[in-house]
This record gives C-alpha cells, sequence and structure tokens, in this order.
C-alpha cells in the first residue's frame, strides 16, 4: 500500500529472476507475463536489466498511430473453430523507453459484439437521461428553493 509500485516491481522481478537462476534456469530463456496494470518505463527497464523475455498488453494511447492503421496491412493469424479469420499487425516500436515488437490483433466477432454493445449503452443512456431530465423539471414536495437578494415572480 504505501511502498512506491516501480520499486517493488523492480524488487520482485529481481528476486524472481535470482530464484529461477538459483534453480538452474537461464534468465534469458525466462518469460514474464505482465498485466498493464503494471506497464511504466520503470518496470519494463528493469524486466530488460534482468535480461528476460516479457509480454504484456498496452493501452490504446500507447500505440495510437498503430490502431489507425488499414485491415489491408493486417495479415492472417488463425482461423477459430467458429470460422473467423483473426488478423494481426506487428510492428517494431519503441514504447516506454524499451525497444520490442509489438502485435495487434482484430477479431471481427469482437468488433461485431462491441458494436452491439455500445449501441445498447447508447440506447440506456439516452433513455435514462431523457427520464432525468423530464424529473428535474417537475414540481418536487420540500422546501422552495430560496435565492439570494430579490426576485421576481
Amino acid at each position: 500500500g504505501n511502498e512506491n509500485d516501480a520499486r517493488l516491481f523492480r524488487e520482485v522481478v529481481r528476486d524472481m529472476v535470482a530464484t529461477l537462476v538459483k534453480l538452474g534456469e537461464k534468465a534469458e530463456e525466462l518469460c514474464f507475463v505482465i498485466d498493464k496494470g503494471m506497464n511504466s518505463e520503470e518496470g519494463w527497464t528493469a524486466l530488460r536489466h534482468e535480461k528476460v523475455h516479457f509480454v504484456g498488453s498496452l493501452k490504446r494511447s500507447q500505440v495510437a498511430e498503430l490502431m489507425r492503421a488499414p485491415l489491408a496491412k493486417f495479415s492472417s493469424a488463425y482461423t477459430t473453430e467458429s470460422g473467423e479469420t483473426i488478423r494481426m499487425l506487428r510492428s517494431e516500436r519503441t514504447v516506454m523507453g524499451v525497444k520490442g515488437v509489438v502485435v495487434m490483433a482484430y477479431n471481427p466477432a469482437a468488433e461485431r459484439r462491441q458494436a452491439v454493445d455500445y449501441a445498447r449503452a447508447k440506447e440506456r443512456f439516452l433513455v435514462e437521461g431523457i427520464t432525468i431530465a423530464e424529473a428535474a423539471g417537475q414540481r418536487h414536495r420540500g422546501r422552495r428553493p430560496r435565492w439570494p437578494g430579490p426576485r421576481d415572480d
């Protein structure tokens, strides 16, 4: 709680690598999988310093230019059991001071689900907004609002 996450992450990585090396593993053959909640330049630098590989996810804002890439630049990665072709775009990038490979995946089924979810959320927002606006325009029980100074009624 009170410790700096970046410092704590560096210590944990260092301790984990040291323990695994003592058990006979080679640091260069280790791969850490990290959550984007742990993304930081200090954390990634710590992983690089320990000479381990790592895989993680990025926020869209961290690869904004790749998010605008046309689907024509994506290549076929694999086909799901339901017949959907998952496409991918592989690019070398420097993110948070660390050079590496960024792989983006495109799933048409996920895009369709997201569009439906967005439309549903938008409709709910608009309906609830109207309900709130109507309620705000109605007279309510209780004390009348008071304004400082003279009022024209």
